[in-house]
């Protein structure tokens, strides 16, 4: 089985009540029951512990992530709403923006199920064209609870984190997402060459980001299934997807 080089998420603009509060949205996050959405699809896709790809260059294995970040836990997701809230109906109504496609919308209203069936929140989901959505997404006000895929450029595991998320200073702001810790953790990632250390960096990372603060939600990995014959020696791409059939050789 191949993980690609795409992560699709669940994003909070965390300028935005009642997902300001990081508490709400460990208990959203808790919330997800992750195979559950997976049997929406008729695929090989892979429930994502985190962000990271496995198979990009400073990644930790999916062995060694089995366990990062916040896990599916009804009951710990309800305590932690009565612990801040008194009742359900004091949240405020949740919006989920997606594009107007159908894999998005289904993706979009089984969470929404979700909230409202084991949290009794209010929630409502919202789809524009493909267009609309990139300048929501990109403008000074993004959607408050969103959902979109993160890919990969080059095959290093700091692509994401790098550009995509939080170097980009105007974006972070515009969905809350400024945090010094995050920025020195990058900053190191960026020094450093020895893969080890970098790797040791990336779980830092992803625990600051998917526990603490709760920015994003890995979702699923997208991914594919080959069947290849046991005495060939071969690899698959991590990017683009072209597979390299002059470099596989029949082990002797």
């Amino acid at each position: 089985r191949q993980i690609h080089s795409c992560v699709r998420v669940l994003g909070f603009n965390t300028n935005l009540s009642p997902v300001d509060s990081p508490r709400l949205r460990q208990a959203l996050a808790m919330s997800i029951d992750q195979q559950a959405i997976l049997n929406l699809y008729d695929s090989d896709y892979q429930p994502a512990q985190c962000l990271m790809m496995p198979g990009s260059r400073g990644a930790p294995a999916v062995n060694e992530i089995a366990d990062m970040g916040i896990q599916y836990d009804l009951e710990a997701a309800r305590k932690m709403l009565d612990k801040f809230y008194v009742s359900p109906a004091d949240v405020p109504e949740i919006e989920i923006v997606v594009p107007s496609t159908s894999s998005s919308k289904k993706l979009a209203n089984e969470i929404r199920r979700m909230w409202m069936d084991n949290l009794d929140l209010q929630v409502k989901v919202s789809d524009y064209s493909s267009v609309k959505f990139s300048e929501m997404l990109g403008s000074d006000t993004p959607p408050m609870v969103w959902l979109n895929s993160f890919c990969l450029d080059y095959n290093d595991a700091g692509n994401l984190f790098y550009y995509e998320l939080f170097r980009n200073s105007v974006r972070a702001s515009s969905r809350g997402w400024q945090n010094m810790a995050l920025l020195s953790i990058t900053d190191q990632i960026l020094k450093e060459n020895e893969i080890e250390k970098r790797t040791e960096l990336y779980i830092e990372l992803e625990e600051n980001i998917k526990s603490e603060n709760v920015y994003l939600v890995p979702l699923f990995w997208f991914s594919s299934t080959h069947l290849v014959q046991p005495h060939l020696v071969y690899s698959l791409p991590v990017v683009d997807g072209l597979v390299q059939f002059e470099k596989w050789y029949v082990e002797k």
